[in-house]
């Protein structure tokens, strides 16, 4: 018969099934770093409430120094508490030790674009009518140009750490009733005769080895450290001693105006140097923010050798990290 040859197709497309998906990532990847040496580390981070409900989490990946995040979700029943500010500080820090310089994400206009612009975040570019009528944006952020440039651009503030004085009781106890405020929603107190929440200083009470370490800025007020020797979880690292000695962070306060500048990171150590050995740092069950910021800052000052526990069914309950800074 006269006439062009019949071509049956090589090939046939239709709809991808799961495992076929997972295995087109994984040789897209596999090409990636055997042709371009880009490999992908992921980030995962998730956060649960005492009875194991998922309450939120990041979904990013660290590549050529960076960190992409592709979700970052809070429940709606947890949101207005700071656990996605607590989840996307903990994802920075966690790449900042993992050698990242940088955060990319997009999202969707209404995708609270504020959130993240607070936090630092710029928008690079847009993508218009994506959907139709409202942009797509890019953001990112300089974990570490970003704190050069700021540093360069502000007169370099008069830090002071140091133990509280004597002199310094009046200023301490107004802190500290500032810090039972900013948690009175998750701390069941109840005020006094006098309108004050009221909490015992070192000296007030039969205990022994409590102390205070107060943190300046400008010579200023700014926050406290107050730790006892009235361990939680005696013995959880170092086994084998007749008596377990240590200390216990028993409150931690930053003013809102100094937070998210690196203080509580420098305050935190100071008083870990200052009392090398055995330590324990407990956050209640419903601070969130704290937990992630003493879980990264713990990691990194112990690279990760620390042991976390859940204390329940006490006068005290929370998570409580324990570790060895000798």
């Amino acid at each position: 018969m006269d006439g062009a040859p019949t071509v049956t197709p090589a090939f046939s497309i239709q709809a991808a099934q799961l495992e076929e998906a997972q295995e087109i990532c994984v040789r897209l990847q596999r090409f990636n770093r055997e042709t371009g040496g880009l490999s992908f580390q992921a980030l995962w981070l998730s956060a649960r409430d005492p009875a194991g409900a998922l309450l939120g989490g990041v979904v990013a990946d660290l590549c050529l120094g960076w960190l992409a995040v592709e979700a970052l979700w809070v429940d709606e029943a947890a949101r207005g508490q700071g656990l996605g500010q607590a989840l996307l500080a903990q994802a920075e820090a966690q790449a900042l030790t993992q050698g990242a310089q940088a955060v990319v994400l997009d999202r969707f206009a209404w995708q609270a674009q504020g959130f993240y612009e607070r936090r630092g975040y710029r928008v690079f570019a847009r993508l218009e009518d994506f959907p139709a009528g409202q942009p797509r944006l890019f953001l990112h952020k300089r974990l570490r140009a970003d704190l050069q440039s700021q540093a360069r651009s502000e007169p370099e503030a008069a830090i002071q750490i140091s133990p509280a004085l004597p002199a310094d009781g009046p200023a301490l106890r107004q802190m500290l009733e500032l810090y039972q405020h900013d948690l009175s929603d998750i701390w069941d107190q109840d005020l006094d005769e006098q309108g004050c929440f009221g909490y015992a200083l070192p000296g007030e009470t039969a205990e022994r080895g409590r102390r205070a370490y107060l943190l300046r800025v400008n010579r200023r007020y700014a926050g406290f450290a107050l730790l006892s020797q009235r361990l939680k979880v005696a013995g959880a690292l170092r086994s084998g001693q007749a008596e377990q000695e240590g200390c216990w962070m028993e409150q931690f306060f930053i003013l809102k105006k100094y937070r998210r500048q690196g203080l509580g990171q420098q305050l935190a150590r100071a008083v870990f140097a200052a009392h090398p050995g055995y330590w324990e740092v407990g956050q209640m069950l419903n601070n969130h923010a704290a937990q992630a910021f003493w879980r990264a800052l713990i990691g990194e000052l112990t690279r990760g050798r620390f042991v976390e526990h859940v204390l329940r069914g006490s006068a005290w309950e929370g998570f409580v990290q324990c570790f060895d800074c000798s």
